[in-house]
């Protein structure tokens, strides 16, 4: 059985995305971002989550 709860958001940087993943993380979810930064920016890094970064 799977205790663990897993959650991947995409678009997280944006306004309802940033509140989404906030909310998930209270929730003790690990969340799992996808983001291109098209139309927002990382401001601040909390909770000691940490940034991946892909490209090809």
């Amino acid at each position: 059985m799977l205790d663990e709860k897993k959650v991947l958001v995409t678009g997280a940087a944006g306004f309802i995305g940033s509140y989404v993943v906030h909310a998930l993380v209270k929730e003790s979810f690990t969340v799992i971002v996808v983001e291109n930064l098209s139309n927002s920016k990382i401001i601040l890094k909390q909770n000691g989550g940490s940034f991946g970064a892909y490209s090809d």
